[in-house]
Parts: structure tokens; C-alpha cells; sequence
């Protein structure tokens, strides 16, 4: 050792020894959800506390999963990163279409040209009078992209949606007169049609009925209009002397235009029943049934216009003189009218 003093000595520094078993705890905090579950099971199955089969019951796993699960945690030198869900996007992909200067121009100036022209027939010009071969698809993808370029398509149908939507009437409700009816005779009207062929015509019986004392009243039309149906109100408003106040009607046609502005004239409100709810119109639909069921051989003699007037004058008599009426006691409307009107007893 001439010429050294001590011995030679080498220093080492030792690093803390880490266990796998404390790496994969360490990994299970960043782990997801699906990997731990399915570290648990391969864990339990190598414990042999289960088999593949009973994973397959308790699991809902079938067994060819499971063994795919375990050999790639095993391949992976038992790492929990080898449970984690793998990427589903396909090894080959489709190459997009590469786009030159001039094919981006040309559909441009197509699309100029045609403001209302499609992907698909500017695809096939370019086939056609170039000979360019592009997908309608990336010719979609160039007009999405430049369609700040492009002037705007022009609509020769004037946009008027949300003027005729202010405009249209507002409808007023059952539920919106509930509170204010005071339960009088003649205060609230059902009114409904009634379509008949007779005789080889065609007719439109408008039928009203006061829903408080039931008088019904009726007149037969050719026409299904709404001038008829004011001519109708106009009757009905005499027939009752003016005190009518709200008449429910359905969202037909002829209860529309001339029969609204004759019910603005009028003073009367106009309550619209709910599309495809006859029910609500329930007193007036079982007159037309009763009509349709008791007094259809008297509507077959009609021929003409005055024999529909005789014939709905008749029908009239019997209904509100002659039939009594179960809901009022068994008395006919007119009796219940003279009765609870002028306290006139039969």
C-alpha cells in the first residue's frame, strides 16, 4: 500500500425495497371503476374462492371474456393497467380525400352559381363537365367550411309563421269561465253538427241545446259554412232572448270567421273545446244521439229545404214539449224552464 493511506471503499446508496404488491395498491387509486372490478375477480379465481363458471353466473360474464381478461393481465406481467379498457377505433382508417386549391374553386363557384344546389349533383358536374372525382361527402365538408363565401339560399315564400301566429285568435277554455258562470238558463249554450244524408243529399244539422233547462234547438243547412253557423247563433240568441253569455262550441270549421265575429257582435263568448275531446261537449253530442236513435225516420221524409224546417220544428216539439228528460226529474225542458224561470208549476 505504498504511497495510499487506508483502504479502498466504494459508497452505495441502498433505495427503500417496493414491493409489487404495494405498486398495485398504489395504481388502484388511479385505476377505474371497470379495471378494479375486474382485478377483484381474477384475484378471487387465482385464490380459487371461484370458477369461470360461476363468474359467469354471478357476473353476467361469459367465460371466453374472462379468460381474455386474465391472459392479458397476465402477458402484461400482472399489471392492473392491462384491465383498463382498450381503445375501440379501427387499426386502418379511411384516408380523407385530399383537397387541392382547384377542386375547393370549382365547387365554389358551382355552389355560386346554384345557391340551392346539393352535395350529390355538384359531385357529379364535377364528374361530368371536369372530371374530377370527389365524394358528396367532402363536397359537403368544403361548403360547411367556406359557407361564409356563399351567398344565402333565397326563399320565395314569405316567412310569415309568427305573423299568422299573432294574429290567430286566442282561444278561451272551459277552465277559463269555470269560476264565472253563475248556473242560469240560457247562460251557457253547447252547440254541434250533425251530418246526414238524405235522400241523396247531403245536409248539416246545427244543433244547440241550453245546458241548465236542455231546450234543444235545430236547423238543417246544405252547406257546412260559417256564415251558416252564424245564422244559426243568430237564432239560437233570439230563441233565448238574448241572455246568452258563453256558447261551447268544437274547433270545426263552421264555428269559425263569420260565426266569431257574429258572436263579437253579439256580446257572447266563444268557448272552444280541446281537439278530439268530445266529451267536453257532452250534452249537445247526446242530443245528436238521441236524434240519430229516436227521430231518424222522421228526417228520412225529407227532400227539401222546407221539409227540413217542418221536420226540425217537429222533432223540436217532441223533444222539448213531450219527452221527459231523466236529469230533470223526468219533466221536459220546457216545464223545468216555465218552472225554475216563472216558478209556473204543471
Amino acid at each position: 500500500m505504498k504511497g495510499k493511506i487506508g483502504t479502498a471503499c466504494q459508497l452505495v446508496y441502498l433505495l427503500p425495497k417496493v414491493s409489487k404488491k404495494f405498486i398495485k395498491v398504489k395504481y388502484l387509486s388511479v385505476a377505474s371503476e371497470k379495471a378494479i372490478a375486474r382485478y377483484r375477480i381474477i384475484e378471487m379465481y387465482e385464490n380459487k374462492e371461484i370458477t369461470a363458471k360461476e363468474i359467469e353466473e354471478k357476473y353476467e360474464i361469459s367465460e371466453s371474456t374472462f379468460y381474455r381478461w386474465l391472459k392479458r393481465y397476465r402477458e402484461s406481467g400482472r399489471k392492473i393497467q392491462a384491465l383498463e379498457d382498450r381503445s375501440r377505433r379501427p387499426k386502418r382508417v379511411r384516408a380523407r380525400e385530399k383537397r387541392t386549391a382547384e377542386m375547393i374553386r370549382l365547387v365554389l363557384e358551382i355552389r355560386k352559381k346554384n345557391p340551392g344546389m346539393g352535395k350529390e349533383k355538384i359531385a357529379y358536374i364535377l364528374k361530368r363537365d371536369y372530371g374530377k372525382e370527389i365524394s358528396a361527402s367532402s363536397v359537403g365538408r368544403i361548403l360547411k367550411e367556406y359557407r361564409r363565401y356563399l351567398p344565402v339560399e333565397y326563399n320565395i315564400k314569405e316567412r310569415n309563421w309568427g305573423k299568422k301566429r299573432k294574429e290567430r285568435e286566442k282561444k278561451v277554455r272551459i277552465k277559463d269561465i269555470k269560476e264565472k258562470l253563475r248556473e242560469e238558463i240560457s247562460e251557457l249554450i253547447q252547440a254541434d253538427t250533425l251530418e246526414a244524408m238524405i235522400s241523396g243529399k247531403q245536409w248539416h244539422i246545427f244543433v244547440g241545446i241550453d245546458v241548465k233547462s236542455k231546450i234543444m234547438y235545430m236547423k238543417g243547412y246544405r252547406r257546412k259554412s260559417s256564415r251558416n253557423g252564424a245564422d244559426f247563433l243568430k237564432r239560437l240568441y233570439l230563441i233565448h232572448k238574448g241572455e246568452i253569455r258563453y256558447v261551447q262550441v268544437d274547433n270545426g270549421s263552421e264555428f269559425k270567421k263569420e260565426f266569431s265575429k257574429e258572436c263579437e257582435r253579439l256580446g257572447i263568448v266563444k268557448v272552444v273545446n280541446y281537439a278530439k275531446k268530445p266529451i267536453m261537449n257532452k250534452y249537445v253530442e247526446r242530443v245528436i244521439e238521441t236524434i240519430e236513435k229516436e227521430y231518424s225516420h222522421l228526417l228520412a221524409m225529407v227532400e227539401d229545404e222546407e221539409d227540413m224546417d217542418n221536420i226540425c220544428l217537429e222533432i223540436m216539439k217532441r223533444y222539448n214539449f213531450y219527452r221527459p228528460y231523466q236529469s230533470l226529474g223526468y219533466k221536459t225542458p220546457i216545464e223545468y224552464y216555465l218552472e225554475e224561470k216563472y216558478n209556473i208549476k204543471k
